[in-house]
């Protein structure tokens, strides 16, 4: 027979142990009155939580109705806790009426909201009993997937009481699938945790459901000793229900007893007297059918009537056997009944649940209309006058920004104009420097001759010897041509450095680049030299023979390669200044280079180097790695302006021991 395996439906997340053990109408009652003296909040909440939870066993329909109302309230207070556990209620409720898949839907719900909140224990409960009623459904693999997820969690949680529960119900599949021993093994580890807090009613569910396992195995001998065990617990603890299956159970197993031919319990137990046996089944059969019809519980009844017709059919009693399966049809027929009206007031029920639920979300959502426009016109009003109030003062920032930019647009320009002419008189004074100890050497010259000169007409005018005073008058010439050779280079180099300062730019002609470099290099060094005492360099030179006359401002390329030469000079000098190596010797190297289409000026020192972050920043205006005093950081970046005026460009290449800055000039 063994009609009857209880599984134990886990709602420990939701209510108290002591909540989940009281059932019966007088609790309801209780709860109800409470009900009707509460406010609409969340302890209210929890009343009618209550009262769907106590309703689900004994009235499942009304339990539907009180979970509807507490989730109804739980969403209109925005209390996610209570939401939930009347969704787990809803699906309880429905799991006594057998809608198997609408309980699925709201335990899924349920587990949702837990998983949103991240109560971990709630979330095991939900595994739990999303695994009873796929177990109910008979979908063994899901049911097994969700108790064996519930069981971990329970595990890493250390709740006991849970990891005892899911166990039982995971032996329940293990027996479904006649994994036997495995069951075993899950009922006796949660019959131990349920020993071990005195849980007299879940030590009854799983000793009488190891009872169904042995049984199972036809291992006779354990499967009544455990189903007495459990029916004895039962009638301890007043369970009826329990107490009924027991007595079932039992009488089920001395059945067994007198008919299997491989057992040597009815010798020892009845001295091999068989019909004992069977009277006694037939009498242990009958108390659990009369407690069965005391508590209306009809499926028993029918089964109960079942197996007695088969065991009386068996003994050759075929009157009590028709009596028996006239019983059972009828009862069937009564089950049958009850279970059309069952689903017919299931659906009754979930269609006003469905129009109250529609009738409260259209007027929620009229609320929310009307709520949502009123605030819409407040907040466009307040956005109004906010974007009023910002425009205006953005207007008056602006107005203000505007001038004060004009006024420092004025002040930079005067400063950068100022910035350049110091950069311009910067070059001059160097290129002036330069000038003053070249034009040093021809004067010098003059000098000593003109006073040559004197002392030969002193001579001349005492010589009396004609032949000594042609000889003077010839030396004489012969001074006053080399007086006049070193005035022309003094003339030479005056015009070049007025040829080099001029300052005005814009008039192109045609220049000699070799000759404009090696003069430009001259000023500088010597610039250099007036400026640094002592120092010296030496300088290379490598001018291309084939390079044609370009079309440029002179004065500006002047400025451009003398600028990068006093670079060149000032790096080395420092480097000098400050090396260790007394073997380091300055050297600068001047070329010229003729392209297909450019003609290019390379100017290459030892000095110091430039970084590779320092060269990305070179040209820009008032970048200098100078000291305050000695630089404006415009020089450079005036010269690439002017070479790409030109047409052309300045790069530059440094690893650390040598520098190379290379101007591109184009041709034509």
């Amino acid at each position: 027979m063994r009609f009857i395996i209880i599984t134990l439906i886990f709602c420990l997340g939701i209510f108290s142990i002591a909540n989940a053990q009281m059932h019966g109408k007088a609790k309801i009652d209780s709860l109800q009155q409470l009900v009707q003296k509460s406010a609409d909040d969340t302890n209210k909440v929890t009343l009618l939580n209550s009262i769907s939870y106590q309703s689900s066993t004994i009235d499942p329909d009304g339990g539907l109705q009180f979970a509807f109302k507490a989730l109804t309230l739980a969403k209109q207070l925005n209390y996610r806790k209570g939401e939930a556990e009347a969704y787990s209620n809803q699906a309880l409720n429905l799991t006594s009426k057998a809608d198997y898949s609408g309980a699925l839907e709201n335990h899924f719900k349920a587990l949702a909201i837990h998983e949103s909140m991240n109560s971990q224990q709630n979330i095991a409960v939900c595994y739990s009993n999303i695994g009873v009623v796929y177990n109910n459904q008979m979908n063994l693999e899901k049911a097994r997937e969700y108790y064996e997820k519930a069981l971990e969690q329970f595990r890493e949680l250390k709740f006991e009481q849970g990891v005892a529960t899911t166990l039982g119900n995971l032996g329940l599949v293990y027996h479904a699938t006649g994994e036997h021993e495995k069951a075993l093994n899950s009922f006796g580890e949660s019959l131990h945790y349920s020993e071990s807090k005195n849980d007299t009613t879940s030590m009854a569910i799983c000793i009488g459901n190891m009872g169904n396992s042995y049984l199972a195995q036809n291992r006779l001998d354990k499967a009544l000793e455990y189903d007495l065990r459990a029916l004895a617990l039962n009638e301890q603890i007043g369970d009826i229900v329990g107490s009924g299956i027991g007595m079932g159970n039992v009488g089920e197993v001395y059945f067994k007893i007198a008919t299997d031919p491989n057992t040597h319990l009815l010798d020892s137990l009845f001295k091999g007297n068989k019909q004992k046996a069977i009277d006694l089944a037939i009498s242990y059969l009958k108390r659990s059918l009369e407690i069965f019809k005391t508590i209306g519980f009809l499926n028993g009844i029918q089964e109960v009537h079942k197996y007695l017709a088969s065991i009386y059919e068996s003994v050759g009693d075929y009157k009590n056997a028709l009596a028996e399966a006239r019983e059972h049809m009828q009862m069937k027929d009564s089950v049958f009944n009850v279970d059309n009206n069952n689903r017919i007031a299931a659906i009754e029920t979930k269609r006003l649940n469905d129009l109250n639920q529609k009738e409260l979300e259209i007027k929620n959502l009229r609320i929310q209309k009307a709520e949502k426009e009123q605030w819409l016109l407040i907040g466009a009003i307040f956005f109004l006058l906010i974007i009023s109030i910002i425009s205006y003062n953005r207007f008056r920032i602006k107005q203000q920004s505007n001038r004060q930019l004009e006024k420092t647009l004025n002040h930079l320009k005067s400063t950068q104009a100022q910035l350049v002419e110091q950069e311009k008189l910067a070059s001059l004074g160097a290129l002036a420097a330069g000038v003053a100890h070249e034009i040093q050497n021809p004067l010098n010259f003059v000098n000593n001759f003109s006073e040559l000169g004197t002392e030969l007409i002193d001579e001349l005018a005492t010589e009396k010897d004609e032949e000594a005073r042609l000889q003077l008058l010839s030396d004489l010439k012969e001074n006053l041509g080399k007086i006049n050779q070193h005035g022309k280079r003094a003339d030479a180099i005056v015009k070049n450095m007025l040829m080099h300062s001029r300052t005005e730019s814009g008039t192109r002609q045609l220049t000699d680049i070799n000759k404009l470099c090696e003069e430009a290099l001259g000023f500088s060094f010597h610039a250099t030299q007036a400026k640094y005492k002592g120092f010296s360099c030496d300088i290379e030179k490598h001018f291309s023979a084939n390079l044609e006359e370009l079309s440029v401002v002179p004065g500006d390329i002047s400025r451009v390669v003398l600028n990068m030469m006093n670079n060149a000079f000032y790096s080395m000098y420092q480097k000098k200044l400050n090396s260790t190596d007394s073997n380091y010797k300055p050297k600068l190297t001047l070329s010229t280079f003729r392209g297909p289409d450019r003609t290019l000026i390379t100017i290459t020192d030892n000095g110091l180097g430039i970084p590779a972050d320092v060269q990305q920043k070179l040209f820009e205006p008032f970048f200098t790695t100078k000291p305050a005093n000695e630089g404006t950081g415009l020089g450079l970046s005036i010269s690439y302006d002017i070479i790409k005026a030109h047409g052309g460009k300045i790069t530059v290449k440094s690893d650390g021991n040598e520098t190379a800055f290379v101007i591109e000039l184009r041709i034509g």
